[in-house]
């Protein structure tokens, strides 16, 4: 379960010295008889390197070296589940390990029913997995429990199983903590557990990091760049540090700058497509559409099949093509899409593609078919509308938002946010405030990044409606 943490042997002459060993032994053809945990650090190292296949190759290794050992095979079924999406491969790798009452065992086990997606199935094996394991090691088994289930976003088991912990003065349970809070949108709370921690590890460039991300996710843009800077001057190779402050300046709409950070982030990471879904928005913004296009399809060449990003990119390729006077291969590639992926987000999109032409008639029997396919889903809805928003028709927008909050079945909590940036876009300023007051409840997060130009800067959103009343009466 431990991740690989590459700072812990890259400042280290002896891990370097056997990695350079073995490096030549094998370059040799040559057996190099080193220890399993040895050969998994290694392995792990590649792995942070994005050497795939030298990680995958150095485990296979140690497997035979050591057939039945429980650490290269449980290694191995993590590869197998995380880099190749092969849960029978992990599987049999498993089955393969003697000692099947070692700890690493049983989490890999757990990560196996989390993979086939069922993660309460896995809570309860690692519950009864739970009594055969010595009391001294309880609090950090479930502190390991916990990160397993956060790494997958099962957050909601992941609290459950952070909150059995009796020993909360460990900084890994506030670190499992602050994820757990930051995955469930409670970003407050999270910003106060890194930023306790950071009291205690000022020079902690994960914590640094950690907090520049929950600041990122409430739209508090400067204090993320800053949060970044300390992290980027304890390291300034640090990756995430520059990508965090990439995000930070792009969230200020300081495209040139962002970009600047975002070319460092792919000279460090140079096949992690998110970076490039980033560099291409930046470049869209700044009318260089033909970069941007360059910039999306390297983002595809680089992301898995499977990676619910893949829409995202084609959405946003899609439209730097529109953008570039490329109308007829952006629809070509949305309907693509829609015949690999057969998803209402790629009709959604191809909708919107016609609506930025002025094509009201297209878009709308678009539309309707995306709502079809959905079964009429309220989030279809809210896209179709946050559509009509962004390309001016603001008064349609209105009213399907309107008609959707008067019926239970229509409802989705983030009506309320786009309801009411249709009312001030269209002056009504009484419905405005009723609709604020509305959106700030049911979905805070969501009504800052919306919402947040219409109110002083930093304002939290909970304040939004006693601006407005307070406002009101000065007046």
């Amino acid at each position: 379960m431990k991740h690989f943490d590459k700072s812990e042997y890259l400042e280290q002459d002896d891990f370097l010295n056997i990695l350079k060993e073995y490096e030549e032994a094998r370059q040799n053809g040559k057996d190099i008889y080193l220890e399993t945990e040895v050969l998994a650090n290694i392995a792990g190292y590649y792995e942070s390197q994005e050497n795939i296949l030298a990680a995958i190759d150095t485990i296979d290794y140690a497997i035979r070296l050591y057939p039945g050992d429980v650490y290269p095979l449980v290694f191995r079924a993590r590869m197998a589940i995380l880099l190749e999406d092969n849960i029978a491969k992990a599987k049999k790798y498993l089955k393969a390990v003697v000692d099947k009452h070692d700890i690493e065992y049983y989490y890999a086990v757990a990560e196996v029913k989390i993979a086939e997606g069922h993660p309460e199935l896995a809570s309860k094996y690692l519950k009864r997995k739970e009594n055969e394991i010595d009391e001294d090691e309880i609090e950090s088994y479930i502190i390991e429990v916990a990160t397993l289930f956060t790494d997958y976003k099962e957050l909601e088991i992941a609290r459950k199983w952070i909150d059995m912990s009796n020993n909360p003065e460990d900084p890994d349970y506030w670190q499992v903590k602050g994820q757990i809070e930051l995955g469930l949108g409670n970003l407050k709370e999270s910003e106060d557990i890194y930023n306790s921690l950071l009291d205690k590890e000022p020079y902690s460039t994960e914590y640094w990091n950690q907090l520049a991300a929950t600041q990122l996710l409430n739209s508090e843009f400067s204090a993320c760049i800053s949060s970044s800077e300390f992290s980027i001057a304890i390291n300034p190779n640090d990756p995430d540090a520059i990508l965090n402050k990439s995000n930070g300046l792009f969230g200020l709409e300081n495209f040139e700058e962002s970009l600047k950070y975002l070319k460092r982030y792919t000279e460090l990471c140079p096949e992690e497509y998110s970076a490039y879904i980033l560099q291409g928005m930046a470049l869209t913004n700044l009318g260089r559409y033909e970069e941007a296009i360059d910039a999306f399809n390297k983002a595809l060449k680089y992301c898995p099949n499977f990676a619910p990003a893949k829409n995202e990119i084609y959405d946003e390729l899609t439209n730097a093509l529109s953008l570039a006077d490329k109308f007829d291969e952006a629809i070509k590639i949305a309907d693509e899409c829609y015949e690999n992926s057969g998803s209402v987000e790629a009709i959604l999109n191809k909708g919107n593609l016609y609506l930025q032409h002025g094509d009201m008639e297209t878009a709308r029997d678009i539309f309707e078919k995306a709502a079809t396919e959905s079964n009429n889903d309220p989030e279809t809805y809210v896209r179709i509308s946050a559509s009509l928003m962004d390309n001016g028709y603001v008064e349609m927008a209105y009213k399907i938002l309107h008609c959707m909050i008067s019926y239970d079945e229509a409802q989705s909590d983030k009506v309320y946010v786009f309801l009411a940036a249709c009312c001030k876009t269209l002056g009504y300023d009484d419905e405005f405030k009723k609709v604020v007051k509305k959106a700030v409840k049911k979905t805070p997060n969501e009504a800052k990044k919306i919402l947040k130009d219409y109110f002083p800067e930093n304002m939290d959103p909970k304040d939004y409606y006693k601006y407005l009343t307070n406002k009101k009466r000065d007046q």
